[in-house]
């Protein structure tokens, strides 16, 4: 069985890796500390949103 997004989530989806982009642009520019923990937060946002992501786009059995 396959899951299908519908708009809202899409947009939703988009949204937040648009978020996650200029939070990365931005601290590629301001150029903290590599170890600072803000740039740990945004790495670990990536994580987070790519797994939440494959697993919207997987069907049930595979995302579980």
């Amino acid at each position: 069985m396959s899951i299908t997004l519908t708009s809202p989530v899409l947009a939703v989806l988009g949204g937040v890796w648009a978020l996650l982009i200029a939070a990365t642009a931005v601290i590629w520019r301001l150029a903290p500390a590599p170890d600072s923990e803000l740039r740990q937060r945004i790495r670990s946002w990536w994580l987070i949103v790519a797994l939440c992501s494959l697993a919207l786009t997987f069907n049930r059995t595979a995302a579980l």
